[in-house]
């Protein structure tokens, strides 16, 4: 589990958020979302 972290953190955020979307509330999926998003651009400029 920890390799398939490591290596596809994407594929991790996806099995987080679609959960989230479609039985918590989609602004918890968006939330998480973005803030991949942010720390996955944040790594790639520093």
């Amino acid at each position: 589990v920890v390799c398939m972290i490591q290596r596809n953190p994407t594929a991790v955020v996806a099995l987080v958020t679609v959960p989230l979307v479609c039985f918590v509330h989609p602004a918890l999926g968006l939330i998480v979302m973005l803030l991949s998003h942010a720390s996955n651009c944040h790594m790639a400029l520093c």
